[in-house]
């Protein structure tokens, strides 16, 4: 049988994106010494999965730079840099904008100016773009999106055209690909209500971009159309999806507690809305298609258990329970795996 065209899709979900990082270092470890970007043929991403799918394709002399365990490690990191203060918010984070509630105290006009600083740079938003910035430079630098050493696609939505945008390594019609590898993490990562938009100029367009996730936080289906598309019927169809963790069951909201007037906890309300029903729905399609010879279709996801289902919950505790939640998928999914990993490097 000829070689199977292979799809890897990664979903959205903030610092969740330590779940599909902790499989993803599970299944480098099985195809070792091979990389993850010089087996799979094409690589797909949403928001964290964006940056994950474009942090395993930077080139270093030809071969991937970053393995996935190091990319685990970007999450235990630079998780606070990412979203400093991230988590549930105490009274003192309301009122002061910080937990250090002392800081006001010991120097009023120095938390003032900082205050001040730090509402300018985030225009609105909840982070400021400093730390994810620097993250991202950090991490991708300036490499040309067409350096990648594999072929990946973020998306991204245009609020200025109201139209998605999707960018690819490779030359397509329609996409964007005159960009740095950053920028597109930015645009792909820019969440609603979290970041401030990603501006860009293509096309003879003044573009304003903000996060995939607001029409396709599971990109899965999009690798399945673009990969089904490559083969082109002459080569079997690989898939591979990673969640990035759901919420776990919980009992109903009452009528009173869905009523709100705060307008960033409804527009989280509607983004989670969103990434779970497209997702659930482009999953049943997937298995439904999936006949385990011309197309095969693993999706790897979990429930988050007893850690925070926030995509900003930065706090180190939380971090590591991500972490130990993204071990534990890797032992209870571990036949899939090695199957996975015969899959794509046999």
């Amino acid at each position: 049988m000829p070689v199977p065209y292979r799809v890897l899709a990664i979903d959205g979900g903030g610092i969740r994106g330590i779940i599909p990082a902790a499989v993803l270092a599970d299944l480098e470890r099985r195809i070792a010494p091979r990389a993850l970007a010089e087996l799979f043929d094409l690589i797909v991403g949403t928001s964290t999965g964006g940056i994950l799918a474009l942090a395993l394709a930077v080139p270093d002399g030809g071969r991937p730079r970053h393995t996935a365990e190091r990319l685990l490690g970007l999450y235990e990191s630079e998780a606070q840099i990412i979203f400093p203060g991230g988590g549930p918010q105490t009274l003192t984070q309301r009122v002061f904008g910080t937990r250090d509630a002392g800081a006001w105290f010991r120097d009023p006009v120095e938390w003032l100016l900082r205050r001040s600083s730090q509402q300018q740079a985030s225009r609105g938003a909840r982070y400021p773009l400093e730390g994810l910035e620097r993250v991202l430079e950090h991490y991708l630098g300036d490499v040309p999106l067409a350096e990648a050493v594999a072929d990946v696609i973020v998306t991204s939505y245009d609020m200025a055209y109201r139209e998605p945008v999707m960018f690819s390594s490779r030359e397509r019609a329609g996409f964007v690909t005159d960009v740095s590898m950053l920028v597109a993490a930015r645009a792909t990562s820019a969440g609603p209500t979290y970041f401030e938009p990603q501006a860009i100029s293509s096309a003879g367009r003044e573009r304003v971009l903000i996060d995939g996730g607001v029409y396709v936080n599971n990109p899965s289906v999009l690798g399945y159309l673009l990969g089904n598309e490559a083969a082109g019927g002459d080569r079997p169809l690989v898939l591979v999806s990673l969640g990035t963790g759901t919420r776990p069951p919980r009992s109903a909201a009452s009528a009173e507690e869905l009523r709100t007037d705060d307008s960033m906890v409804l527009a989280q309300a509607l983004l989670e809305a969103v990434a779970r029903g497209g997702g659930a729905m482009g999953d049943a399609l997937l298995a439904g298609l999936s006949d385990g010879e011309r197309f095969r279709y693993w999706r790897i996801q979990t429930d988050v258990g007893t850690c925070s289902f926030a995509m900003d919950d930065s706090r180190p505790e939380n971090v590591a329970c991500l972490v130990a939640r993204g071990r534990e998928l890797t032992r209870e999914r571990g036949d899939d795996l090695e199957a996975i990993a015969a899959a794509v490097a046999g």
